[in-house]
């Protein structure tokens, strides 16, 4: 189920096993979500819904990092000797210290797979677990050991990369559960390509193509870049004719009343030498800053993440995340306006010097930490400024309660995390509590960040297409 962010879709979801549960179709589900959803968002949601407040619920998380690390150490120091020794015998012992980290490392791994394949054991109804933990308890897993009957993909473009570990390791193991569900808020956000992974974990590869091979051969073409894609003509109107029997989408607008969202771009101004820099870095893939550190990126990639950085007002000048400030326009833009929204607000960032530069600049803001006692904080208005990395807490969160603005300290590449972000607020969200008013969501630009801006409206129109289509084949 594709459905606009706030639609209730975990308590679908919910309802969805629990029927199943009831008509003893179905003895345990297993939900794979982002860390967010899985701490705060599944116990918080299922609890709202008299129905669904008796389903019991085990979150497969390792109980400390620290503790579970250090109880491998000590396990490791007794294994390592026997290991080491074996490895001397047979091929001397020039090469041991070289693959002595590797060995840890698989083992590590081995350990902590084989602890959440015994969690997974616990008789609850649901279980939750992240999606990188997921690839573990994958790995570890077989027909002898298989628990669960249904599996919800919660956020299912968390397994939009064909290469990623957590797709490949359930490639493995698809045929055990007797149920898949999707549920997404932006599942076309990411191009076609995602759709195909997307729609793997659901019927195999029989609908747009059983390896990303197959699917470029029907529905893409190569360009001149080698191992480089793009979509033919009729890309879009053959995937959504091809999915819509399997899916569904619904958006929730259109079933409730209101407030549309207000959106304002502020742009700031470089000085004549803050540009010239800028250029100068653009043309000659080289820059000597004020502080003596030179920049000097290696492609094109590297050089777009330096000139957004530029554009932020930093640079960084080594690998360890050391930086160099260049100018302070966007911070002082956004000083201006915090104090004239003058009401609790969100600033969303993406660099982590972007985050110690504003909790500078605003010694009261929070920067959030997945928690529920955060959520609850924000929710209750304790908290007046809210830093946000939308990598890592975009999804599911229900943060409307807390206020209706979100500024964006620069626009991140992807549209997912952009509509998942500014849906935590959203009119959705806000008429959901109760609220008559609009959510504002500003943008701190540079000129030069235009192009950003244009990749997140070409994925827009991808995205809208199939939805529209989905949601008449649905009616």
């Amino acid at each position: 189920m594709f459905a606009g962010m706030g639609a209730g879709k975990t308590g679908v979801a919910g309802t969805l096993f629990k029927d199943l549960y009831d008509r003893f179709e179905c003895n345990k589900a297993l939900v794979v979500s982002t860390v967010s959803n899985v701490v705060a968002t599944w116990p918080l949601d299922l609890q709202q819904w008299g129905h669904l407040k008796d389903l019991t619920l085990t979150t497969l998380r390792e109980p400390d990092t620290k503790t579970i690390n250090k109880y491998l150490d000590v396990q490791w120091a007794k294994k390592q000797p026997k290991l080491v020794a074996e490895w001397t015998k047979k091929h001397g012992a020039g090469k041991v210290p070289a693959l002595t980290k590797e060995w840890r490392t698989r083992w590590f791994d081995k350990e902590r797979a084989r602890w959440y394949r015994a969690k997974s054991k616990e008789d609850t109804h649901i279980h939750l677990i992240n999606a990188e933990n997921f690839a573990l308890l994958c790995a570890e897993m077989d027909d002898e050991h298989w628990t669960y009957d249904l599996v919800i993909f919660d956020e299912s473009t968390l397994f939009a990369g064909y290469n990623s570990k957590r797709f490949t390791e359930f490639q493995r193991i698809a045929h055990l559960p007797s149920r898949v569900v999707l549920l997404s808020g932006s599942a076309f956000a990411r191009g076609s390509e995602a759709v195909w992974t997307q729609m793997w974990l659901l019927d195999g590869g029989k609908r747009l193509g059983t390896t990303i091979t197959e699917f470029r051969e029907k529905f893409r073409k190569p360009t001149r870049i080698q191992h480089v894609y793009e979509d033919l003509p009729d890309t879009m109107d053959r995937v959504k004719a091809a999915i819509a029997d399997i899916c569904i989408y619904i958006d929730p607008t259109k079933h409730m009343q209101v407030c549309e969202d207000i959106h304002a771009d502020k742009f700031i101004t470089l000085n004549v030498k803050e540009a010239k820099q800028m250029q100068q870095l653009e043309d000659e893939l080289f820059l000597l800053l004020d502080s003596g550190d030179e920049i000097e990126p290696a492609n094109a990639a590297v050089l777009s993440n330096k000139l957004r950085q530029f554009a932020n007002g930093f640079m960084y000048t080594d690998k360890e995340g050391a930086y160099s400030e260049v100018h302070q326009h966007k911070l002082k833009l956004l000083a201006e306006m915090v104090d004239e929204i003058n009401a609790p607000v969100i600033v969303a960032y993406e660099f982590k010097a972007d985050r110690e530069r504003l909790c500078k600049l605003f010694p009261q803001a929070k920067v959030f930490d997945k928690t529920q006692a955060m959520v609850a904080a924000w929710n209750a208005g304790k908290i007046p400024i809210m830093l946000m990395n939308p990598q890592s807490a975009a999804h599911g969160l229900s943060l409307q309660y807390g206020g209706n603005h979100l500024i964006w300290f620069n626009p991140t590449w992807s549209l997912e995390l952009t509509e998942q972000l500014e849906a935590r607020i959203g009119k959705v969200r806000q008429a959901q509590a109760g609220f008559k008013r609009p959510a504002y969501f500003y943008r701190i630009l540079d000129p030069s960040e235009q192009r950003v801006l244009k990749r997140i409206a070409e994925r827009q129109a991808f995205q809208q297409i199939l939805h529209d289509h989905i949601e008449v084949e649905y009616a």
